[in-house]
């Protein structure tokens, strides 16, 4: 396949989402139940201090050029991703990897769940989502070109505001360099360790500046004073009064409080209860591990019905989620076992999502599988009739970097949603945005008669 062509495929696709989108009217704006906390606006410390980040805020302020009408901004956001989707292509080229590679990377994003179901809401997933195919792009531009002052610039303001919108990305602070390291060093690149740590300090400076910046005016280094609060939930249905009594005396009242607050509402069919197992016995292990979904149900009204009531008069959100935090992972300490059953059941969770409810996903798959019988005929007739002074097969540019990429991008996105908080749809649909990559690159491997 010409990269022409490739390109045609890609921008055709893009056409055609476009006008699928607009025919649908999925190019009108869609309020979600965040979209209110991300636009407090009002003095520095008041914006640094919220639940939020302000700069989804700031950014549709600006796009709409202060008057806050909505109408355009899904257009935007999929134009920035449109936009994200061909860089990463250009990118992929420019570390030499196939078109046909390169595309079976891109075209499956154009499809994905995350911008068919996401694109307009009012909501920093998709930009966020763009952002990071943008660092992803920057960081394989700087594996081409070594010293590329300007990716490298690219990548630090692209994955900055990426975590700063979505700090679920935070990961990548530290994954992202390790797969530039992995690319340089099968590629045998001079200087590669003095160049990764280039890229992981220009990775972790914008998000490094924000942090000092919110310790200087609100007391607080952190990206946003939401991980605590968010990860309370998890504590929440963890936490059991045996689990409780063993808690430090000064995290022990709040236990006692949030065990009230969430008997309360199982007893009002509010929350689910844990369900009875085969022996007639309420096990948190056997629901984490078996039937995680319970949890996924429960997660979001815990967080914000039965929690958040327990902010106490003019507590401001620094301090709450300080509070939360600390609560949170002295549960956490004191419940291993459960702790590990929960991040069992949330990766089992994420991964099956990942894969059974992701489209472009499942239609390569099933392209590879019946591609299979057909490369595996066409391999043995080449291997009887090649000459014996050919090699079996030529270098191969495309395995390692889409490889590298996506197992990389996967953990970034899907890590801390495991460890920290509750496999959401939308977070699983962001963090499984570049696996049909993997069954893609097999199917082009296949069409060549490779292995």
């Amino acid at each position: 396949m010409r990269e022409k062509t490739a390109v045609a495929v890609l921008g055709g696709a893009m056409l055609l989402v476009l006008l699928a989108m607009l025919l649908a009217g999925r190019l009108a704006p869609e309020r979600t139940l965040d979209t209110d906390g991300y636009l407090l606006f009002g003095p520095l410390v008041d914006s640094l201090s919220a639940i939020r980040s302000p700069l989804y805020g700031w950014w549709l302020f600006a796009a709409t050029f202060g008057t806050l009408d909505f109408t355009l901004v899904p257009a935007l956001h999929t134009l920035l991703f449109f936009a994200a989707v061909l860089v990463l292509f250009s990118a992929l080229r420019a570390l030499e990897v196939s078109p046909a590679a390169a595309l079976a990377v891109t075209l499956p994003l154009v499809f994905s769940n995350l911008l068919l179901r996401w694109n307009r809401a009012i909501h920093p997933e998709v930009p966020a989502g763009a952002l990071f195919l943008l660092a992803v792009a920057f960081l394989l531009r700087m594996a081409a070109q070594p010293r590329c002052r300007t990716s490298l610039l690219g990548f630090a303001l692209a994955l900055g505001g990426a975590c700063l919108l979505r700090p679920v990305f935070l990961p990548a602070m530290v994954l992202l360099p390790l797969a530039f390291l992995v690319l340089g060093k099968f590629r045998d690149r001079p200087r590669v360790w003095a160049a990764t740590a280039a890229v992981l300090l220009a990775g972790a400076l914008p998000l490094v500046a924000v942090s000092t910046l919110r310790l200087a005016l609100v007391g607080d280094f952190h990206v946003v004073s939401f991980g605590g609060f968010q990860m309370s939930g998890l504590a929440t249905q963890i936490l059991t009064p045996d689990i409780a009594r063993r808690l430090p005396a000064d995290v022990r009242p709040l236990a006692e409080r949030v065990l009230a607050r969430r008997e309360q509402a199982i007893a009002e069919g509010k929350v689910l209860a844990i369900p009875r197992n085969s022996r007639h016995k309420r096990s948190y292990l056997s629901v984490a591990l078996q039937y995680f979904d319970c949890f996924a149900r429960n997660y979001n009204y815990l967080l914000y019905e039965v929690n958040e009531g327990l902010r106490e008069p003019g507590e401001g959100q620094v301090r709450f989620n300080r509070r939360m935090q600390r609560y949170a992972l002295a549960v956490v300490a004191h419940a291993p076992r459960e702790y590990a059953a929960w991040i069992v059941g949330a990766a089992t969770r994420s991964a099956g999502h990942m894969t059974v409810t992701n489209l472009p996903f499942l239609v390569l798959l099933a392209c590879v599988a019946m591609a299979c019988p057909i490369a595996a005929l066409r391999r043995r007739h080449r291997a009887r009739n090649r000459p014996p002074s050919i090699p079996a097969e030529p270098p191969d540019r495309d395995a390692l970097p889409v490889v590298v990429v996506t197992i990389a991008y996967t953990l970034s996105a899907g890590l801390l949603m495991i460890v920290a908080s509750s496999p959401e749809m939308r977070y699983i649909e962001t963090a499984g945005l570049l696996l049909p990559a993997l069954p893609g690159l097999a199917l082009v491997r296949m069409l060549r008669g490779r292995a």
